[in-house]
């Protein structure tokens, strides 16, 4: 078990960009370690999560909502990379009318946690299914 814990996001956005670019701070730690030993074993990663100012005008997002789905997006990719073994220190995400071709949000903003805080428990393998 690891358990993915993000800190405050900050807008890296460059100017001219026609998009926004969001970098989430994380610590990774295993789960399976007693308290004072995972400040000890705590990883310091990053995902840059870019999104095109088409889909934040198609999604009609505001700025506290850009960041709640944002911050979902990187926790799907970081939870994808646990999984998948693929997780590296520095990774990056792009969103955009090619990537989610769908008109509707794929989530419902009003159950995604807020920002900085949040934590995800992520199992290194999905569960199997019998």
């Amino acid at each position: 078990m690891k358990i993915v814990h993000f800190l405050k996001p900050h807008n890296i956005t460059p100017p001219g960009k026609n998009a926004v670019v969001i970098a989430f701070p994380f610590h990774l730690s295993s789960g399976d370690e007693a308290p004072d030993e995972e400040m000890q074993q705590t990883s310091d990663y990053r995902i840059l999560v870019t999104i095109s100012d088409s889909k934040i005008l198609e999604w009609r997002l505001d700025e506290k909502d850009l960041e709640k789905l944002l911050l979902h997006f990187a926790g799907v990719e970081v939870t994808r990379r646990i999984r998948s073994n693929s997780l590296q220190k520095r990774m990056e995400l792009n969103i955009s009318s090619e990537s989610h071709p769908a008109p509707n949000l794929p989530v419902t903003l009003s159950t995604l946690p807020d920002g900085s805080g949040f934590s995800l428990r992520v199992r290194s393998s999905p569960p199997s299914r019998e």
